[in-house]
């Protein structure tokens, strides 16, 4: 009839019970809800329905409001016919009709999206939140490591090998670089990581990536790699992939306590809305899955709701900083890619990575070489801007051990002004990005006009748009990380300066 039109011409779900909660009314909408005919509703419960703790609440719900008279709005969790659990806002009203007799009618608003989109927005916030608190720190802490780590680099190199002062530099150095690594993991959750992205070889990478990994995992863990001969090449940075490898890769061992079979797979894959539907995250189109699995322990769903957050982890106080899988998160989300999770308890776990898809050629990925002890030396001239007193005077004395004639500049002003006066070349200026008054950039921009043949690298304890956006490389931008090793400052200048 025409009552029955309108009814089922709403989008939300409409239903109405009767004294005894059994329904009596029910709309197209509210029958695609359950994932049942009208006919297999009508004259039934909540109990024949949703599991008993679930039905035991609307009962009492709808009992209040045939008590009260009061109109009622709650909001409640719902398991739908596949198992799944939504989110529900159910405003209930009392109805009495010429007969006496009490029904409640039910609107119901399914909130389930925009739950979850509430809280992405919520994790995004958190993210960017504790991102900026990481930003800052990392620049002030790097700052500090900078001297500790370049002063302890020149000193071993001045002592024999074999020497007990050069062994006590070693552990200094050592416990510097715990310290480093533990700031560049903080910028890469935060994805304040300065990235460069190359066209890679994703198959090249993770069979480099293998032999080094064999090394790693414990004995008693099986490592299998399947690589799809047809696999596609991504735009990344190959050192921040393998480092979210070795993240995914410790994560799954840590779950396999008894030993077990560590799989890493790589193939092409094209999704759909199907899958983007329930993945709002990432659009359809073309990419190359990398997944990492493992037999382990498994999941439960609280744990896999909390997984990436960064401080969160399931072990024992000392036993993980909590920053091994927010990290491979922010390293997929600043390369423009997704991450999901999916473990079921006591059945292992599975992680996938998607990345874009690429058509060019990729880059062959160099094997691992350990750092070689001779450092590449050179005559030019260098101008050093940096406001940081200490990083300042370690950069001068590195590169004056290397053999460079050094000019220093505390800020921008005094750094245009030693140009503008100094009478011979100017080879190459070694500038911090963030100063105050003037970026780094926009000091070389400046420079550039006085001194054309002048090059520039740009250094950096955590990134900014200056000198790239979204944490990517500007193509063409030569940038060194602090703190800066003097084998890696000694490398990059000559690069840039016989480029």
């Amino acid at each position: 009839n025409y009552l029955d039109k309108i009814i089922n011409s709403a989008g939300d779900p409409i239903f109405v019970k009767d004294r005894q909660h059994r329904w009596v009314l029910a709309n197209d909408a509210f029958c695609s809800l359950l994932g049942c005919s009208r006919d297999e509703i009508l004259g039934k419960t909540d109990y024949d329905f949703f599991p008993k703790d679930e039905a035991d609440v609307s009962w009492a719900k709808d009992e209040a409001v045939f008590i009260s008279g009061a109109e009622n709005t709650t909001e409640d969790a719902f398991t739908d016919v596949k198992g799944g659990v939504r989110a529900i806002v159910t405003k209930k009203t009392l109805y009495t009709d010429e007969k006496k007799e009490q029904y409640i009618v039910g609107i119901i608003s399914d909130i389930t999206e925009r739950k979850k989109l509430e809280g992405e927005l919520r994790q995004s916030q958190k993210m960017e939140t504790v991102g900026l608190l990481a930003g800052g720190i990392a620049h002030d802490f790097n700052n500090l490591l900078t001297p500790i780590l370049g002063y302890t680099d020149l000193l071993i190199l001045g002592v024999a090998e074999g020497d007990q002062r050069r062994i006590k530099l070693q552990q200094i150095k050592q416990a510097g670089e715990r310290a480093r690594d533990l700031t560049q993991r903080l910028l890469a959750f935060s994805r304040k990581q300065l990235i460069e992205l190359k066209t890679v070889d994703l198959g090249d990478l993770i069979r480099k990536f293998e032999n080094i990994l064999r090394r790693t995992i414990r004995e008693n863990i099986a490592i299998e790699v399947r690589i799809s001969p047809s696999l596609s090449h991504v735009r990344a940075d190959a050192g921040q992939i393998e480092q979210a490898l070795v993240n995914l890769s410790i994560n799954a061992q840590d779950a396999m306590v008894e030993g077990g079979t560590l799989t890493i797979e790589a193939r092409d894959i094209d999704l759909d809305e199907s899958y983007t539907d329930r993945h709002p995250e990432i659009v359809p189109g073309p990419y190359v899955m990398l997944a990492v699995s493992d037999t382990g322990i498994g999941m439960e769903a609280q744990v896999i709701e909390h997984i990436f957050e960064p401080f969160y982890t399931t072990k024992e106080l000392g036993k993980g900083t909590g920053l091994g899988l927010s990290t491979v998160y922010g390293i997929v989300k600043q390369h423009g890619g997704s991450i999901s999770v999916y473990s079921e308890k006591n059945h292992g776990s599975i992680f996938k990575v998607f990345l874009p898809r690429v058509s060019e050629d990729g880059e062959k990925i160099a094997a691992y070489l350990p750092q070689p002890d001779e450092v590449a030396r050179g005559f030019e001239t260098v101008l050093v801007a940096e406001d940081n007193e200490m990083v300042r005077t370690l950069a001068c004395s590195m590169l004056e051990s290397l053999g460079y004639r050094v000019l220093s500049a505390e800020n921008p002003d005094r750094c245009i002004d030693l140009v503008k006066k100094h009478q011979g070349t100017i080879n190459l200026l070694l500038t911090d990005v963030v100063m105050p008054r003037m970026n780094g950039k926009d000091l070389y921009d400046r420079l550039h006009r006085m001194r054309p043949d002048m090059k520039v690298i740009f250094m950096s304890g955590y990134t900014s748009n200056v000198i790239g956006h979204h944490g990517v490389l500007d193509q063409g931008t030569h940038f060194i990380q602090k703190p800066f090793s003097i084998h890696t400052l000694s490398e990059k200048v000559r690069l840039v300066l016989d480029s």
